[in-house]
């Protein structure tokens, strides 16, 4: 995931950066690579919304990023294609682990000859959050995007970083939706999305 060790220390302090600036109350910390200023999760959480940039720790799933821009920008989970508004919900909803190979669309089909329609899957992509690239598959999140597209099913990214161990990013993702519009209040605090289902699929 890192490029050499020296991104997987910045990784690191980015993490202990952020966590000593909320614990002492304070609203940013420097970044240990550019010097720049950052928000913490804790500063952008008290202001109720998502601003649509693209923060680094992004409590709202960045909610206010056009959704054609997020592949692009995206540092927390967050929808990347399509709309989530005609799931069928109360019949419960797969999410499928999708790499962007032949054993993932073999496992969505599979999914939806089971249910019968297309109503009750949703597609999750983990990706690197510096390269935008997907791991297994060695491609770049765009072109999961698209996929999701021609098989015009929804799609949530979910962008790696070294500090965040795999497992804490996934429980990251948060219920679905019904819309994209800023929600009232952070979510990192909400259960997971739904039961993950991985097997053949990467």
């Amino acid at each position: 995931m890192c490029d050499d060790i020296e991104d997987c220390c910045a990784s690191s302090e980015i993490a202990s950066r952020h966590d000593a600036a909320v614990a002492a109350g304070n609203p940013t910390y420097n970044d240990p690579k550019t010097g720049y200023s950052v928000f913490t999760a804790t500063a952008l959480a008290a202001r109720k919304k998502c601003c649509g940039c693209g923060c680094r720790h992004c409590p709202f799933n960045h909610a206010a990023v056009p959704v054609q821009r997020r592949a692009a920008k995206i540092q927390t989970p967050a929808l990347l294609r399509g709309s989530l508004v005609e799931l069928d919900a109360d019949a419960g909803i797969d999410v499928l682990l999708w790499s962007g190979g032949k054993d993932s669309l073999l496992a969505a089909r599979a999914l939806c000859r089971e249910h019968g329609n297309k109503r009750r899957l949703v597609l999750l992509t983990t990706f690197d959050a510096g390269s935008r690239q997907v791991a297994h598959q060695e491609v770049q999140i765009d072109a999961i995007c698209e996929q999701a597209e021609s098989l015009d099913l929804p799609l949530v990214g979910c962008p790696l970083v070294p500090h965040i161990p795999y497992g804490t990013r996934l429980d990251e993702v948060t219920p679905p939706t019904a819309n994209t519009q800023p929600p009232p209040k952070p979510l990192p605090a909400s259960p997971p999305l739904v039961q993950r289902r991985s097997g053949s699929c990467r």
